[in-house]
């Protein structure tokens, strides 16, 4: 598995991937979160850099985690274009509300503890529709 976290933060998400055993590669806009933390997930093999997660190249991720939350509309319509370049089948994890956009199926949820609290997290795989033959 290779786990892409869109907005990583610090990184928890990437430790917990590492801990499960999956490639863990996260992306965060605030450059002094990357710089703090990014030396001490280094030795796990984890790689946290900073960027435009719109622009984090996903084909070859299985998973992918957003605080969808964080989210301006203006930013989860961006992304979710952006997610359309997964490939077919890759799981992506959201925090406090699903992905309600064609292509993106599954929406289970569960109950989680995050440092502010209890939040739902909703489980969702992307399925684009037929692609048409030219």
């Amino acid at each position: 598995s290779r786990v892409v976290d869109l907005g990583a933060g610090r990184g928890r998400v990437l430790l917990a991937a590492r801990w499960w055993g999956a490639e863990a590669h996260g992306v965060e806009l605030i450059s002094d979160h990357v710089a703090r933390v990014a030396p001490w997930l280094q030795p796990a093999g984890i790689t946290l850099t900073v960027g435009d997660m719109t622009r984090e190249p996903l084909g070859d991720a299985t998973h992918i985690f957003c605080n969808w939350v964080a989210f301006s509309p203006e930013t989860k319509a961006r992304l979710v274009t952006h997610l359309r370049t997964c490939a077919p089948g890759t799981r992506i994890i959201t925090v406090t509300r699903p992905i309600e956009a064609e292509g993106f199926s599954g929406h289970s949820s569960h109950w989680m503890l995050f440092t502010w609290g209890l939040e739902k997290v909703w489980l969702q795989q992307y399925l684009p529709g037929p692609i048409a033959s030219p």
